[in-house]
């Protein structure tokens, strides 16, 4: 049976964290799980600066296609609002993607510009 492989990804600078394999004591490594579909993947980014994203209204919109050009209308999204009870903003999201190659891309948005900025370069994530 294969096991869920949470895996990582900083859209930041495209760190696409492994799920460790095993291993050691002279015994042949294990190797790490392949996700079963959908797998768990956590994007993180850099928070941006801008008050009014940092505040309530405010947050990101991640979102996920199989092509880097695929227009955000018709790519999955996932909401990162403002945290009323941590008065905090996340800086990451968990989505569950299936097997491929997946492109990421985060906005910011506000009370301030509810549409939200311009996308982010499309990041690829490869999941096993």
């Amino acid at each position: 049976m294969r096991g869920i492989c949470p895996t990582t990804v900083l859209l930041a600078s495209l760190v696409l964290a492994g799920c460790g394999g095993g291993g050691g004591g002279g015994a042949a490594p294990t190797p790490p799980p392949v996700c079963v579909d959908p797998c768990g993947i956590t994007v993180t980014w850099n928070a941006n600066p801008e008050q009014a994203v940092n505040q309530a209204g405010g947050g990101y919109r991640v979102y996920s296609s199989l092509s880097p050009n695929t227009p955000l209308g018709d790519a999955t999204l996932v909401t990162v609002p403002f945290d009323l009870v941590t008065g905090s903003t996340p800086t990451s999201a968990s989505l569950q993607l299936t097997a491929g190659t997946w492109y990421v891309r985060v906005t910011a948005f506000s009370a301030l510009n509810s549409l939200g900025s311009a996308p982010s370069q499309a990041m690829a994530v490869a999941v096993p």
